[in-house]
């Protein structure tokens, strides 16, 4: 048998720290530079073979009930040169079984930590999730060129009626609420706005109800660090 070192969880428990600043260090609230929501794909595949969407028009956005999809958790619109470290969120959907819409199972694509509460996946619970894993995986990719995507993972969903699955703050034991990205370097914690910032998906009958992604309906979709850039701060 290979004995891993035994310094090696506390390791990635450092990195998970450095991705989660204390509070006031290196904080800044609102910011504009990316958007948390869901997108829908047909339930099938794993999380290497499922796409990474940029944040575009033609996103899936709309479901029809008594069909399966993966809704998948991802951030958007973020700046290239300071990447994705993690991602912290909620999630609330109807949550009576065989009624709105039934999450069967999530499945974490990102290749770091993650910190589940409140009986995550089902409504009310939240999840803090890094891709960063002993010092890799900061998240760069832009797919269609405008902005990174990181997929956080999907959640495997049916819909038995009209409901909204929407992405939340994620609410902790002691009152505490965020909704939040990390850079990479340096390991900054940004607060988003959940009113502006998080999305939803919307499943009716004959997937014509729409639904919400911040970074396609904001009217400048842009990233955090070209407005830096363009305003020399």
């Amino acid at each position: 048998m290979i004995k891993l070192p035994r310094f090696l969880p506390l390791t990635f428990l450092f990195l998970a720290a450095m991705v989660w600043l204390v509070p006031g260090q290196g904080l800044a609230r609102h910011t504009r530079d990316a958007s948390i929501g869901l997108y829908l794909v047909p339930a099938q595949g794993t999380c290497a073979q499922l796409p990474l969407e940029g944040c575009v028009e033609d996103i899936k956005l709309s479901g029809e009930v008594t069909l399966d999809y993966y809704a998948i958790l991802a951030v958007f619109n973020g700046d290239p040169e300071e990447g994705f470290a993690g991602v912290s969120c909620g999630i609330d959907y109807d949550g009576v079984t065989n009624s709105g819409v039934d999450v069967f199972d999530w499945n974490v694509c990102a290749n770091g930590l993650q910190f589940p509460n409140g009986n995550w996946p089902e409504p009310g619970g939240g999840n803090r999730i890094t891709w960063l894993n002993d010092g890799e995986g900061c998240q760069t990719t832009e797919p269609t060129g405008d902005g990174v995507t990181a997929m956080a993972g999907y959640f495997f969903v049916h819909a038995y009626s009209p409901d909204r699955m929407s992405v939340t703050e994620n609410v902790f034991s002691n009152g505490k609420r965020e909704l939040a990205v990390s850079e990479c370097i340096p390991p900054v914690r940004y607060l988003l706005d959940p009113e502006t910032r998080a999305g939803h998906v919307e499943f009716s009958d004959d997937g014509s109800e729409p639904g919400h992604l911040p970074c396609v309906d904001a009217p400048e979709n842009t990233t955090w660090g070209r407005i830096k850039n363009t305003y020399g701060n």
